[in-house]
């Protein structure tokens, strides 16, 4: 009987001073057969998660073409895209409560060919799902949507160049960065 409580006393000790150890696993005994149990603690960690896709999935930078072979004021030219047409835009987000989410495009750099520019500004986005219509407006953080809580935000758009001014022939060419934050 005194080895049995020597051990004991060893083990409980043991356990107290390992390093690395918090505590005991939670068990319990019934004697007579009428049941025993015992718990477990579980925990999820779900991190802040910002998910962004505009055009066609991938690592891939799509490309919108028009071809504006109309003189200027004869009306919009539907774009065509080297991706998925319309380009599908999926913008996802996972945050704690009631934290505003925001869709932001930054079209403050102008088409360029070398020598002239074409403001972004002409060019509208025709949208479906959970986008809406818009014109870019030449500036860093043009609001293109925004949510409060966590969602799945999906839709599509399709681009037009007004083909209302007059500019020199040549390829023009830029770009549009789109943000999802949490401001």
């Amino acid at each position: 009987m005194k080895v049995e409580i020597t051990l004991s006393i060893i083990l409980l000790l043991v356990g107290i001073f390992l390093p690395g150890k918090s505590g005991w696993a939670e068990s319990a005994m019934q004697l007579g057969g009428a049941g025993s149990q015992a718990r477990l603690q579980f925990s999820v960690t779900i991190p802040t998660i910002l998910y962004l896709q505009v055009g066609a999935e991938g690592a891939t930078v799509d490309t919108i073409s028009f071809d504006a072979v109309g003189l200027p004021g004869t009306g919009a030219v539907e774009g065509y895209s080297s991706g998925a047409y319309p380009v599908p835009v999926r913008a996802v987000a996972v945050v704690a409560g009631n934290q505003r989410v925001q869709l932001t495009a930054d079209s403050s750099r102008p088409l360029t060919n070398g020598t002239e520019n074409i403001n972004f500004d002409n060019i509208r986005l025709r949208a479906s799902g959970d986008l809406q219509n818009r014109n870019f407006n030449n500036r860093t953080d043009q609001n293109m949507r925004q949510w409060i809580r966590s969602g799945d935000r999906r839709g599509t758009y399709r681009f037009f160049y007004d083909n209302k001014e007059t500019h020199g022939p040549g390829i023009y060419q830029g770009q549009v960065a789109f943000t999802l934050s949490l401001p």
